[in-house]
C-alpha cells in the first residue's frame, strides 16, 4: 500500500507564541531572486521578518510541497498559498489547506496587499492562533517520524537503518529524506543508524533555511546487532545492491 507523505518543520523552530506584528506581507517573493537577500549567517534576520508580517507569499514551484510553507508557519506568519485552490486532494494530506483558504477569502486580502479599513485583526488573531497549534501537533518532524513508522505497522523498532545509497546524486541534501531523518533521530535517538555518513550536522541547522543533515531515504527495521555486523552488512548491500541470503540483515 502506498501512503502520503510531505515535508514537515523541527519542532524548536516553531514561535511559543503569535510574534508582534508590523508589516502586512514579507517583503520574500518566491521565484524572485532580488528579494532573496538573506544570507546562511542570517538565518535570525530571515525568521524575523516572517515573523514581524501578517502574510508570507508561497506557491508551488517544483512541486506543491515546499520548506517555505513550513518556515512561514513555524515563524507565527500566515502563508498566502497562490492557487491553493488547484492543489491535488492527495496532495500534502494533512496541510492546514482549509484554514489557509479561509485566511486568503479575509475582506481586504490580497495577492501581496491587504486594505486595513476591511481587515478584521481579531479573526486574523484566531486564524493564526489555530494554525500555530495545528503546526505544533501535525507540522513536526518528530510527527513525520511517528506517522511514517505507524504506517509501516512497527510499534517500538529495535534499531532504524537509514540508507541514501552511495551515488553523489544521494548525497545531496534533500528536504524529505533530511526531515524524516531529523524526526526519526529525535524520538528513537541511538537506536536509529543513518549510512553513508555525510558531513552535514543531525542538528536542527536550518536551511533554506530548514535542512538538517544529508541523510537517507529508507527506513530498515532489523533485529538488534552490533555495530560491526551492522556496518558490514551495510558494505554488502551497498556494493551489491541487494540483500543476499547469507546477509545479516
Amino acid at each position: 500500500m502506498i501512503h502520503p507523505i510531505q515535508f514537515a518543520i523541527p519542532s524548536e523552530n516553531i514561535v511559543p507564541s503569535p510574534p508582534t506584528k508590523r508589516e502586512w506581507f514579507s517583503k520574500i517573493i518566491p521565484g524572485d531572486g532580488r528579494t532573496y537577500i538573506y544570507k546562511a549567517w542570517q538565518e535570525e534576520s530571515y525568521h524575523s521578518q516572517y515573523q514581524q508580517s501578517y502574510f508570507a507569499l508561497t506557491r508551488m514551484k517544483a512541486g506543491w510541497d515546499g520548506l517555505r510553507h513550513y518556515e512561514i508557519l513555524a515563524n507565527g506568519c500566515v502563508p498566502y498559498f497562490v492557487k491553493l485552490e488547484e492543489m491535488p486532494e492527495k496532495v500534502m494530506t494533512w496541510f492546514p489547506k482549509k484554514l489557509l483558504l479561509e485566511a486568503k477569502s479575509m475582506p481586504g486580502v490580497h495577492e501581496g496587499s491587504v486594505d486595513e479599513s476591511f481587515f478584521d485583526k481579531d479573526r486574523y488573531a484566531d486564524i493564526l492562533n489555530q494554525l500555530l497549534n495545528y503546526t505544533r501537533k501535525y507540522l513536526t518532524t518528530e510527527y513525520l517520524a511517528r506517522y511514517v513508522i505507524e504506517k509501516m505497522e512497527l510499534t517500538s523498532p529495535e534499531r532504524i537503518l537509514f540508507l541514501s545509497g552511495t551515488h553523489r546524486r544521494a548525497r545531496r541534501p534533500d528536504y524529505q529524506r533530511c526531515l524524516l531523518l531529523h524526526g526519526l533521530k529525535t524520538v528513537f535517538g541511538d537506536r536509529v543508524v543513518d549510512y553513508p555518513k555525510s558531513g552535514t550536522s543531525i542538528e536542527s541547522k536550518t536551511v533554506g533555511f530548514e535542512y538538517c543533515t544529508e541523510i537517507g531515504s529508507m527506513v530498515v527495521v532489523f533485529p538488534m546487532l552490533s555495530d560491526c555486523r551492522i556496518s558490514k552488512s551495510i558494505e554488502t548491500i551497498s556494493r551489491t545492491g541487494f540483500v543476499g541470503e547469507n546477509s545479516t540483515v
